[in-house]
């Protein structure tokens, strides 16, 4: 995941996948970082594109994190709400 130094000076548009934006959607020891990457979109107009695999990995992620014991799966509902909403790109030719 970027640091503070790299988010400073990224440019776009930015390939993302499935491991950041579960990051972002969590609470984890990565979210921090996650969540200041994908604030890059509004701060510096940076677009992100991802694989179009990018949501059926993510939430198959999440499922897996939401069976769990320490989640709960109201979060995780919510979490694959939230990641609908997440202005990305998906592009099939990512993947190949």
């Amino acid at each position: 995941m970027a640091d503070s130094r790299s988010l400073a000076t990224l440019r776009g548009p930015v390939v993302i996948d499935a491991s950041v934006v579960v990051e972002y959607l969590i609470v984890s020891p990565l979210t921090l970082q996650a969540q200041a990457l994908l604030r890059t979109r509004v701060e510096r107009e940076v677009e992100f594109w991802a694989p179009d695999l990018v949501y059926a990995e993510s939430v198959s992620a999440l499922r897996k994190l939401e069976s769990a014991p320490r989640h709960h799966a109201r979060r995780g509902e919510q979490a694959v709400e939230d990641l609908l909403r997440l202005p990305i790109h998906d592009y099939e030719g990512l993947a190949t």
